[in-house]
């Protein structure tokens, strides 16, 4: 088995209470041989009033809760990027399932980064999931491409991130502070952190949280097997639909 070819892979988790999530990714992450760091502080106690001061405003700050801890792991995450001086790393939220071909797929996406001419490697920010159920026309879709330029990400569960982006979102955050969860975070502010999104095609990651595996950390949306049906439903339909586009 390969291994991924970024610095750091980090993994976002909640000390307590999450203990499936935390299995599935060790006994996902051993069978691809993926080496990574679980990101633990920044749970809901952890956020005190000195910590929401320095990172956060607005509603997110005066309404600390699941929202706040989630987006508080993404910046924490990004601060040991900046801190150990990595070049780039990958991060994923606990909820995350992996699909069989995701160690290809990615290390294919960051060879594709150093190759491409029109892509700028300290500015490449890549989305890999499918959570959102947003995915690359086939009439744009060219054979042996894995990235695809877009507007927005999609969502926050599984990304490549490079240490000149983690550095400007830090510095942007110390200085005007968080005012949105962590993937609106990064979409409203892309352009002061400098990045060029990308989308993954074929995405090789979803969320437990949106497929059904596990019940929701932030809006409690109850894990089972009618979600877990609708939500491959809706898959299949739109991966169906896309091909016509």
């Amino acid at each position: 088995m390969g291994k991924l070819n970024v610095e750091k892979v980090f993994v976002l988790h909640v000390k307590k209470g999450y203990e499936a999530r935390l299995e599935s990714i060790k006994k996902q992450f051993a069978a691809f041989g993926i080496d990574f760091e679980l990101i633990l502080d920044g749970d809901i106690p952890d956020l005190d009033k000195t910590t929401l001061e320095k990172y956060f405003k607005g509603g997110i700050k005066e309404n600390a809760n699941a929202v706040t801890s989630c987006t508080m792991k993404h910046l924490l995450a990004y601060e040991q990027v900046v801190n150990n001086g990595y070049k780039d790393c990958l991060i994923f939220e606990d909820d995350i399932i992996l699909m069989p071909n995701c160690l290809e797929v990615i290390n294919k996406t960051l060879e594709e980064i150093k190759t491409r001419p029109d892509i700028n490697k300290k500015r490449a920010f890549i989305s890999y999931e499918n959570s959102r159920m947003k995915l690359v026309p086939a009439s744009k879709r060219i054979p042996g491409q894995y990235l695809y330029k877009a507007d927005s990400p999609r969502y926050a569960g599984a990304y490549y991130i490079t240490g000149d982006i983690a550095r400007s979102i830090m510095q942007h955050t110390l200085r005007y502070k968080c005012d949105y969860v962590s993937d609106w975070y990064l979409n409203i502010y892309q352009k002061e952190f400098n990045m060029d999104i990308y989308w993954c095609h074929p995405p090789v990651a979803e969320q437990g949280s949106h497929s059904g595996k596990f019940t929701s950390g932030l809006n409690r949306k109850k894990a089972g097997l009618l979600r877990r049906i609708a939500w491959n439903s809706q898959k299949i339909y739109k991966s169906i639909l896309i091909n016509f586009k």
